[in-house]
């Protein structure tokens, strides 16, 4: 099972895909200097793999992102 992870500055948001990428644009709406990502892992994996990045006026899906380590996602 997949779990989706929203991360934008220090907030972290876990959820389903649709889920994290609507928290994401908010959060880029309301903040727009820095974009949101979102990312995906399966339990066990050490790192998660960004799938999206969003920015107040676009988003972007990713195909093969860079990894980000899961250790560096918690606050």
């Amino acid at each position: 099972m997949r779990t989706f992870i929203a991360l934008h500055r220090r907030d972290v948001h876990r959820g389903g895909y649709l889920d994290c990428l609507v928290w994401a644009r908010q959060k880029a709406a309301s903040e727009p200097t820095k974009p949101a990502l979102v990312l995906t892992c399966r339990p066990g994996d050490k790192a998660a793999r960004v799938v999206a990045e969003v920015t107040a006026k676009e988003e972007r899906i990713i195909l093969e992102g860079r990894l980000v380590p899961i250790r560096k996602l918690r606050p």
